[in-house]
């Protein structure tokens, strides 16, 4: 069995679980706990499936039963100690429906009382909604609860909940690759502004950070939809193809790309070839978050080079031997001269 691509709901349905969760075979218990143990990446998803069984059930813990009981126990002896002539020579409907009336408000009621709460924590739990921003020169790894793995690059952000929900929802500003755990049942969505990209299980690099307001959508593995939700256009791609969304004019380009050029970034290299000066500065500041000025009457820009987590002077320093030209730095910018 896969498990490791359950959710909540399919851990709460499945009969083994249950009867972990009941603790009413003695080998799925011990299956379970080793299980748990040794997939600590799925405990989110456990634990809400936990709670979902809570509510199922209305179980409360051992303890607090005994103190209801208890309770109800006082009770009956306070009964039983009332003067007779308290009583009726027989007991009436009503004496008898109330010894169950009290019955239902000290175990019942608390009992639901205590369901309720539960899920209400469970439903806060599942809108509870992650942000991850990387500074410049920051990249990160990000571990989804579904098992998805996200590189997010820098300057980028991304906001995801918690727990997903029947799709898998994320948002976008930057640029991140994605390596999507399959899960037929669940599409995996990414909302980068009206563009909205889904899957079911596959490789892909999402960018915002091309110049003249365009977004990018690369396919490395598996399969994509790409759908603009302002004119309902849509596109299907293949592995090794990408679009370009410009956002001003609403129109859907397919190209193919370099995969290598394209994704070497979530490797801490910067890879340029036979690129402009635009496209150097562009990816330059989304990096470092370093402007740069072209000031020299070289304008027909070609250049090739890769660097790995190289800083920004020595990147500069190297373009600008390369094409003999020099540079000074003010604050953030550097100014390119001849």
């Amino acid at each position: 069995m896969h498990y490791n691509l359950y959710t909540a709901e399919d851990f709460a349905s499945d009969e083994s679980f249950i009867n972990y969760y009941l603790k009413s075979n003695v080998d799925d218990v011990s299956f379970w706990s080793e299980w748990i143990s040794c997939n600590p990446e799925k405990l989110d998803e456990v634990l809400t499936a936990e709670r979902l069984l809570d509510m199922l059930y209305l179980q409360l813990p051992e303890h607090e039963l005994d103190i209801e009981l208890n309770k109800f126990e006082s009770f009956l002896k306070a009964e039983e100690a009332k003067p007779e002539a308290l009583l009726t020579s027989s007991p009436s409907k009503f004496s008898i429906n109330g010894v169950y009336v009290v019955l239902v408000l000290l175990i019942l009621v608390p009992t639901l009382f205590i369901g309720v709460k539960r899920f209400t924590k469970a439903k806060e739990t599942a809108q509870t909604y992650i942000t991850k921003h990387n500074s410049f020169g920051q990249r990160s790894i990000i571990q989804l609860s579904d098992g998805t793995k996200v590189t997010l690059n820098a300057n980028s952000t991304i906001k995801y909940p918690k727990i997903f929900g029947a799709i898998r929802n994320v948002e976008l500003e930057g640029e991140a690759y994605f390596e999507v755990m399959k899960n037929p049942k669940k599409p995996f969505v990414v909302h980068t502004g009206a563009l909205t990209t889904q899957v079911l299980g596959t490789s892909f690099n999402v960018n915002t950070q091309l110049a003249s307001g365009k977004i990018e959508v690369a396919l490395i593995e598996g399969s994509v939809k790409v759908n603009d939700q302002l004119t309902g256009n849509t596109l299907t791609l293949k592995p090794q193809e990408r679009v370009l969304f410009d956002q001003a004019t609403n129109k859907l380009i397919k190209s193919d790309f370099d995969t290598e050029l394209l994704t070497s970034w979530k490797d801490g290299i910067l890879k340029f070839k036979d690129a402009s000066f635009e496209e150097i500065a562009k990816k330059v500041y989304a990096t470092y978050g370093i402007t740069l000025i072209n000031l020299s009457k070289h304008a027909n820009w070609r250049y090739t080079g890769e660097f790995k987590n190289t800083d920004y002077v020595s990147l500069i320093k190297s373009i600008c031997f390369s094409e003999n030209l020099t540079y000074k730095q003010v604050q953030d910018t550097l100014y390119i001269n001849k």
